[in-house]
């Protein structure tokens, strides 16, 4: 099965409910996970992932919280699901770095190297303001 890990799934919904804020305004890691329904221990560390990868800004203080790091419109899926789960690959040969004993004969990289493409390719044209439309 192919699907995104719940991780995902809730920087996801973290990173839709930031947007949805107005301008200047900041979302609290209780707010998101009482919003979302995220349990907040693990939204704390998903929130800290995102501000590594500067998708988010965590600003400090009495009326701190957190907010975009850039706009919307410069954030991509590819981006938001790469900040969790790193590198985008269907099958793991398909990381520059994987090197396997079936090189020699193994033909799965290359037959599936345009489903690869594509899903890249998708995944950096959708961006965070699309995903917070729908």
């Amino acid at each position: 099965m192919f699907k995104l890990s719940k991780k995902t799934e809730y920087a996801l919904m973290a990173l839709q409910h930031i947007a949805s804020l107005d301008k200047g305004q900041v979302a609290t890691a209780k707010e998101i996970a009482e919003n979302k329904l995220i349990p907040h221990s693990l939204l704390a560390k998903i929130l800290q992932q995102l501000t590594r990868h500067q998708l988010i800004l965590s600003l400090q203080g009495a009326h701190g919280g957190y907010a975009l790091g850039r706009k919307a419109e410069e954030i991509t899926l590819a981006q938001m699901i790469e900040a969790i789960e790193g590198p985008i690959h269907i099958i793991e040969c398909n990381e520059s770095r994987y090197s396997c004993q079936r090189d020699d004969f193994c033909t799965l990289k290359n037959s599936l190297n345009p489903l690869q493409k594509q899903l890249t390719s998708y995944l950096h044209s959708v961006t965070l303001a699309d995903v917070a439309a729908s």
